[in-house]
């Protein structure tokens, strides 16, 4: 699955095509451009006067319609099971404002508290069918509802009541499309309120519904979204639904393909941090359980904006290796990736070594520049997408914490050794041999766009780690502190240089920005650039430091 972000444009990537998708060994493709099937019908049967004839909202809703036509014969003609990703509710404008009262609870929110909101979407659910009888099944998605590309839709969850508005939607699910048309399911766990982690409300909502072959379980493999240093997700292998394990392979929260990343061993395997767990670690422990159907892969996607990276050679590097996995578990993921290397890639056996050598580093170096072993990052997404956060908001409790712990030196050699493995990457990249001059100036300059984005991140925590330090003890170690912001400076200078001259060679990809995520836009000011302005003046004491010591050697 391609997850375009919501209000941009189409990804523009190999993976939408279903022949290349296909190729890969997968059986199905789920479609998701914001713009669902259940957006492309009339509602004619139910009310007219939803999508008029002759009205701007009908002409969309009947050209998305013939484009899912389109879809769906491109997707059967590669031999692969047509879904789509579907948002629940989003319905028509018209209608939810006409029978607004009618359809929302004592608080206001739509909710299946209301007989005709039932209705309603069983027929939305009967009208997808109905108009697209080719289309083999839906994902649905209920913990984010965008509708960003859907101009006469409006949207909202439908759980607005725990446990009980799963089991409200599931059975209408398992009534119109599993049962009456004999299509699939997949119904994704992802939540924010225990179904995605908690193994007690996933069973008071599972052990409710009758397993069905057609209705299948989608879960991250993570307890949590996607992220490093949280254990497998407890929700998987438990219960008698059939599951499938959904993974990413553009990591939204360590550099979306702008730098190399690779995460299969540690999906398949288990990643390192994770294995003195109990229970279950990684894909591997799941193989025995009857009811493990395969995986849900992102090839791309996730999360809003950049970076958008300039080449997908870092991305195919993980969905290589967990599409051909899933196809064959009897091969280890090491055999695996130099298969990819030497086969698919056609480069010799050093290369193979070198470009593993690469994959490995940059796992650890990934761990150590975004994450801790020291302290448990409690605001994981303090950097996502394009955005750096800094000690002004999003990190501001975990650098108190890390005070408090007394974990400060521990915590910034972590992120100096980071740095250290990123700047030993050159060393292998110059053992692949390629002849492809774009991959050759790809890999050079990624690794390091790499270097300069995680030194960003050393340095920008010395400073930051250092100023709160001598915040609240009233003695600054100026020395580290300007030690800190003069080498945030300079990478943060090399770093944007990247984008000059060389980007016109499309082999850089487009580059954080030293701002705090914010749903709509990065913040103006909160972030890791104003982060380090608060300790500036300590550069002015560092001279008049240096001043002094000046006149006293004279």
């Amino acid at each position: 699955m391609v997850h375009k972000n919501p209000g941009e444009g189409l990804t523009k990537t190999k993976y939408s095509d279903p022949r290349v998708v296909r190729e890969l060994g997968f059986n199905v493709m789920v479609k998701n451009d914001g713009r669902p099937p259940h957006t492309a019908i009339t509602w004619d049967s139910f009310d007219p006067d939803v999508f008029p004839e002759g009205s701007e909202g009908r002409a969309w809703v009947e050209l998305r319609a013939a484009e899912i036509d389109r879809e769906i014969e491109a997707m059967h003609a590669a031999g692969m099971k047509a879904m789509y990703w579907s948002d629940v509710f989003v319905l028509p404008r018209t209608l939810a404002d006409k029978y607004w009262p009618a359809i929302t609870d004592q608080k206001g929110y739509w909710s299946f508290d209301s007989d005709l909101m039932i209705n309603l979407t069983k027929y939305m659910l009967d009208a997808v069918f109905v108009r697209f009888p080719d289309l083999d099944g839906l994902v649905i998605r209920t913990g984010e509802i965008y509708t960003h590309d859907v101009p006469f839709h409006q949207g909202s969850s439908p759980i607005t009541d725990g446990p009980d508005s799963h089991i409200h939607l599931l059975k209408i699910l398992d009534e119109i499309v599993v049962r009456k048309h004999n299509k699939l399911v997949f119904y994704r766990t992802w939540s924010f309120d225990g179904f995605h982690t908690d193994p007690s409300y996933y069973l008071t909502v599972a052990d409710a519904i009758e397993p069905h072959p057609n209705l299948v379980m989608v879960i991250k493999h993570t307890k949590g979204d996607y992220w490093r240093t949280l254990p497998f997700n407890p929700t998987l292998g438990i219960g008698q639904h059939p599951f499938l394990v959904e993974i990413q392979c553009q990591r939204e929260y360590e550099g979306k393909g702008a730098v190399p990343n690779y995460v299969m061993k540690g999906v398949i395997n288990g990643f390192d941090e994770n294995m003195e767990d109990a229970g279950a670690k990684s894909l591997t422990d799941l193989l025995d359980h009857d009811l493990f159907q395969g995986i849900f892969a992102w090839p791309r996607g996730g999360g809003w904006r950049g970076p958008y990276p300039a080449n997908e050679f870092w991305i195919d590097m993980n969905v290589e290796v967990i599409a051909n996995w899933a196809t064959d578990t009897s091969r280890t993921e090491e055999e695996l990736f130099h298969s990819w290397v030497r086969h698919t890639l056609e480069l010799d056996e050093e290369s193979a070594r070198a470009l593993r050598e690469i994959a490995l580093l940059s796992t650890r170096g990934t761990l150590l520049g975004h994450y801790s072993l020291v302290h448990q990052v409690g605001n994981l997404p303090w950097t996502r997408d394009y955005y750096i956060g800094g000690a002004d908001s999003a990190l501001k409790g975990d650098f108190e914490a890390i005070l408090s712990d007394g974990t400060v030196e521990d915590v910034l050699g972590e992120k100096a050794l980071a740095v250290y493995i990123w700047e030993m990457l050159p060393g292998p990249a110059r053992q692949i041999r390629t002849h492809d001059k774009d991959l050759r100036d790809f890999i050079d300059l990624s690794i390091e766009y790499g270097i300069l984005l995680y030194t960003i991140i050393w340095r920008s925590w010395i400073a930051q780690l250092k100023g709160m330090e001598g915040d609240q003890t009233g003695q600054y170690d100026v020395e580290l502190i300007s030690e800190g912001i003069n080498g945030y400076d300079l990478a943060m200078q090399k770093y944007n240089d990247l984008s000059g001259s060389r980007n016109a060679t499309e082999q850089v990809s487009s580059l954080y920005v030293p701002f705090q995520y914010r749903f709509t836009a990065p913040d103006p000011i909160k972030g890791v650039n104003n982060s380090i302005n608060m300790w500036r003046w300590i550069l002015d004491e560092a001279e008049t430091q240096s001043t002094m010591r000046d006149d006293l050697k004279r």
